[in-house]
Order: structure tokens, then C-alpha cells, then sequence
């Protein structure tokens, strides 16, 4: 991880792409258990738990990053954006140095 902070080129596709992982780790946190719930229901009612997973995991591994990722770019991001809106709009009506009554 450290690593990444070292880049020199940020602007090259591998830099970006760590950069885009990063920036979506924690909806990949919050998002992945739900993947992992479906995995293990299609393991149990269909016949893809009598197949050898080698070639399945990493599968699910990519639909995991995919929908962290998705998640990142269309729910956390747009709200982050309000988020933010909202504070420098109520930083603006508010004054920020609020004496404490005496």
C-alpha cells in the first residue's frame, strides 16, 4: 500500500486503476458480503457446487471488485458530492467562529 504513494506517474492506466481500487475499498468493504451471500447460495442450489471452484473464485472475485467499484461511482461518490454541498453551504450561512456564551 505504501508503495502506491511513492508513484511518480499517476496518470498511467495501472497508477489509475490503484488509485480507483483505493478510492472504492470501503464500499468494496461494505459490498462484498452481499456477493459472498449470493456465491454461497448458488453453491448450495445449483451445480456449481459440484464443479471444481479454481476457476470460479477468481470469477467471483471480479464480480466483487466490479460492484465495489460500481457502488463507489454511483452511490458514495454522488453523496460524498452533496455531502459537501451542503457543508460549504452551511459553512457560508454559519459564521465559524462561534463565541461560547459567557
Amino acid at each position: 500500500m505504501g508503495a502506491a504513494l511513492a508513484l511518480r506517474d499517476q496518470t498511467s492506466k495501472p497508477a489509475r486503476l490503484g488509485i480507483l481500487l483505493g478510492n472504492a475499498s470501503y464500499s468494496l468493504y461494505l459490498t462484498h458480503a452481499f456477493v459472498m451471500i449470493g456465491y454461497a447460495r448458488l453453491l448450495k442450489t445449483s451445480a456449481i457446487g459440484s464443479v471444481n471452484q479454481v476457476f470460479i473464485v477468481p470469477l467471483v472475485i471480479l464480480v466483487a471488485v466490479a460492484i465495489g467499484v460500481l457502488t463507489h461511482l454511483l452511490v458514495e461518490q454522488p453523496l460524498l458530492a452533496v455531502v459537501q454541498r451542503l457543508i460549504r453551504r452551511s459553512s457560508r450561512i454559519l459564521p465559524i467562529d462561534i463565541a461560547p456564551p459567557a
